[in-house]
């Protein structure tokens, strides 16, 4: 198996953040975000304090990454914008070196021939817009078309495939809910405002992107937990789909107009005095394409003790299954669950693009000065080969990015777990491309 069995069309790609890459991030006129002050007021040790500060380089440099990029015969970049970079305090109030400097980088892509991918919100919210209410506060929709405007004024002559959100059951469930991301909050009725919100936010962005750029290819980028039943009982079955519900159907269904999934309502009941009376039709919008990102499978079991989801995943370390460094389960063939799910579930449903799909590992460079890292290769070869039986079967899936060109900040794991295609020293910020990097560029010649 090689690219061209996927058609000539197909868009091959990595993906980035901003925040987990550029680093250098309160420099250059650039305010600060939820992510900068949850790490240094809860996450920050001694031993990670550099890299927090200057992640993987990539605001210096990125001539480097765009040429592995470019080596490796990638032909797309899917990267984000940084709010804060670019509207420090996230409101109409522009700092040109940020917009500056995503001008260059965008001319260097084009120029090397890489197509740009660009996600508007990638997590990095303004710290000022939480200080009012962040995404429980519903002005946070207003201010999202804001931000679209001034990236479609400043880039759109030059970007034409844009993704409004990256995964907003993540950063509404990890940060509003669980507390374990930034913001750190734990609160239900402020994890359904924010919600709520990133609904109305998604598809008012996108709006404002289809305004104002011409051919513009706008989605949005999901993602997509393969959820199964730990046996086949009915209530075993009932609680991977209530779980299926919330966390992957949520984002999804009320963009195609088919509101809030029945079986996620129990647990979203309590938003209803929050909704105004023309919210579900300004949830809808008609995108061009839905990103899919895709990474393991839970085991889900019935637990009528929890309240409202009444179910509960069984730990990967428990069912002896082998671990990536998240501790997630290694499976490749959830892509192919998630794929045709989506397919077999949804006759409206846009083409897809896998926006994100990826293992980390503890790579380590070895005694030669190479990163060995068979395990990853193998991933990406069963993920494709399950990518590619579920377009047999009828799936209209246009591209595929893998996570991640670099080895990046990961969020509150910090810099152990590496998802890269290139090794980075996070002390020296030198790069080395991987054992997968070189198995990336014989698949694409």
């Amino acid at each position: 198996m090689n690219h061209n069995d996927f058609g000539s069309g197909f868009a091959w790609g990595t993906a980035v953040s901003a925040f987990q890459t550029e680093g250098y991030r309160m420099e250059r006129g650039a305010g600060e975000s939820i992510w900068d002050r949850f790490l240094q007021e809860k996450l920050i040790t001694e031993e990670i304090q550099e890299p927090v500060r200057t992640a993987s380089g990539s605001l210096l440099h990125y001539p480097k990454d765009i040429s592995l990029l470019q080596d490796a015969g990638f032909g797309h970049y899917r990267f984000s914008l940084s709010w804060p970079r670019i509207m420090p305090s996230g409101k109409f109030h522009l700092n040109k070196k940020g917009i500056a400097w995503y001008n260059v980088f965008i001319d260097h892509l084009l120029k090397q021939g890489i197509t740009p991918w660009v996600t508007l919100y990638h997590w990095d919210l303004p710290q000022e817009l939480q200080e009012k209410g962040g995404w429980a506060s519903r002005d946070i929709v207003h201010r999202m078309e804001e931000y679209a405007y001034v990236a479609a004024r400043y880039f759109g002559d030059r970007v034409k495939n844009w993704m409004v959100l990256n995964e907003p059951s993540v950063f509404t469930g990890a940060g509003y809910l669980l507390g374990i991301h930034a913001p750190g909050i734990k609160k239900l009725d402020t994890y359904l405002k924010a919600a709520h919100h990133a609904l109305l936010a998604q598809s008012a962005g996108a709006a404002v992107l289809r305004s104002q750029i011409q051919n513009a290819n706008i989605g949005t980028a999901l993602s997509f937990t393969d959820f199964e039943p730990q046996g086949q009982s009915r209530a075993d079955i009932q609680a991977a789909e209530r779980l299926d519900a919330l966390v992957n159907r949520m984002f999804l269904e009320p963009t195609l107009g088919m509101g809030i999934p029945e079986e996620a309502r129990p647990f979203m009941e309590r938003i209803e005095p929050w909704i105004s009376p023309q919210d579900e039709q300004r949830m809808k919008f008609d995108f061009d394409f839905i990103g899919v990102q895709v990474y393991t499978r839970q085991i889900v079991s019935a637990a009528p003790w929890i309240p409202m989801v009444k179910a509960r995943i069984i730990p990967p370390e428990k069912r002896s299954v082998p671990l990536t460094a998240m501790n997630w389960e290694d499976y490749p063939e959830a892509l192919y669950h998630a794929v045709t799910r989506l397919h077999r579930n949804y006759y409206k449903l846009p083409p897809m693009v896998v926006t994100e799909n990826g293992i980390a590992l503890h790579d380590e460079r070895g005694a030669d000065g190479e990163v060995h890292d068979h395990r990853r290769i193998e991933f990406f070869s069963n993920a494709l080969q399950g990518l590619k039986r579920a377009m047999n079967e009828g799936a209209d899936v246009r591209g595929y990015f893998a996570w991640s060109l670099l080895d990046n900040f990961e969020w509150a794991e910090g810099i152990k777990p590496r998802f890269g295609l290139v090794h980075v020293d996070f002390n020296t910020l030198e790069r080395t491309p991987k054992k997968s990097w070189h198995w990336w560029r014989e698949f694409l010649r």
